[in-house]
């Protein structure tokens, strides 16, 4: 009984990685519902380039919020970081011909 009582007490946290090489990192706690989704837009709009680190946390505390409120409150903690720039500019395509 200790063990199953244990396993569900650490099964609540959970870790998504992708491509850890970043150096400037934003973490944020993203809020989601049934009826919307958590967007974040154009997160490295001031850099020019794309993500290249992102990292997904959620923790037991969000985990039986979400089930008290049986689904409606949704809360993880995202940290991303983006790509640096290279000093090369993005190709543009062409403009169509008026």
């Amino acid at each position: 009984m200790r063990h199953v009582v244990l396993a569900v007490l650490l099964s609540g946290c959970f870790h998504v990685r992708l491509n850890e090489k970043s150096s400037e990192k934003v973490k944020e706690t993203m809020f989601a519902t049934p009826f919307t989704d958590a967007v974040k837009a154009e997160p490295c709009k001031s850099t020019g380039t794309d993500l290249i680190n992102v990292h997904v946390s959620s923790n037991l505390g969000y985990a039986w919020l979400s089930v008290i409120t049986f689904g409606i409150v949704n809360l993880v903690d995202v940290e991303y970081a983006c790509a640096p720039q290279t000093g090369i500019e993005v190709v543009q395509p062409p403009a169509p011909d008026p």
